[in-house]
């Protein structure tokens, strides 16, 4: 990864670059996710398929900065179906700890 390193982030593990293009510059975020992704495999090995879903049953483990990005500053979290389908997306089933749909 190239640029200027603005801004490193150990706990979240999301780092902030800079970018010269041409006559303007770009700013890029980004958040290596492979320890949450490695944890929810373990995971989702762990869990019995047949187990019913219940109160206070874990479902998902995405990081914090790419939940709020993408579902809190978007209102899906104000709405239960429109954050199980963010859940239940194929492009998301590496956040998740159980197999099935949400």
């Amino acid at each position: 990864m190239s640029g200027r390193l603005l801004e490193w982030d150990p706990y979240s593990r999301t780092q902030t670059r800079f970018h010269e293009e041409g006559d303007g510059f770009l700013i890029e975020q980004s958040t290596d996710v492979t320890a949450v992704i490695e944890h929810n495999k373990a995971r989702m090995a762990e869990t019995d398929e047949r187990a019913r879903y219940g109160d206070l049953t874990m479902v998902a483990a995405v990081p914090l900065d790419i939940w709020f990005r993408e579902v809190v500053m978007t209102g899906r979290d104000k709405d239960e179906k429109a954050t199980k389908r963010w859940l239940n997306d194929r492009d998301r089933s590496a956040f998740k700890v159980r197999p099935g749909v949400i």
